[in-house]
């Protein structure tokens, strides 16, 4: 009993325990002063048409998640509630068809929004992950040490780069060309004074 006393004790002479600040529990001073804008890079802008998702891409055979025969890439311009003619074909209800939707956005897309997110007064990016996934979300990352293929310029070759190493041998890991192009976007928003 005289244990949990003195922990008790210990525990509410704590700065935490009286909501005082310390380095640990407080945001960074740059923080309480910028526009947030959230980005959900695969549905953000679309600047490379070379490097969108192919039904490979987004497959998951593991667990039997593949995309309707014929699918594509959606226009940015389609009508929400309209069907791809791969999803029409393919007889499934709207709802079912939707995690198979994608609309190739990638980082190089997000750089050349920079400026027009600048102009809105953003100050701060907030990005949705960016790990290489097969989902639009991903948040169901294969790799969480590289950026997803195709939100980079080379996205096959980032494949095969990252299929040659092994992903537990840090020293096997290189950067892939999606990598790059993130450290790219934050350059280019430091140099406007946006943080990432």
């Amino acid at each position: 009993m005289k244990t949990i006393a003195l922990c008790c004790a210990l525990w509410l002479a704590t700065p935490l325990a009286w909501g005082q600040a310390t380095a640990i529990n407080q945001p960074p001073s740059w923080a309480k002063n910028v526009v947030w804008y959230q980005i959900m890079v695969e549905r953000f802008n679309n600047g490379d048409k070379g490097n969108d998702q192919t039904a490979d891409d987004i497959s998951i055979p593991a667990i039997g998640q593949s995309p309707p025969a014929g699918w594509s890439v959606t226009t940015w311009t389609k009508d929400w509630f309209a069907q791809e003619a791969w999803a029409s074909k393919a007889g499934l209800p709207f709802d079912q068809t939707l995690l198979h939707r994608r609309y190739g956005g990638d980082l190089k897309g997000v750089i050349e929004k920079l400026d027009y997110l600048k102009d809105l007064g953003i100050t701060a990016l907030f990005l949705n992950p960016i790990n290489h996934a097969p989902s639009l979300h991903k948040y169901d990352a294969s790799s969480y040490h590289h950026v997803d293929a195709n939100f980079g310029p080379d996205a096959k070759g980032d494949r095969k780069m990252m299929a040659a190493e092994n992903p537990e041998d840090p020293t096997t890991w290189k950067w892939t060309a999606a990598d790059k192009q993130f450290l790219k976007l934050i350059q280019e928003a430091h140099k406007r004074n946006m943080k990432v």
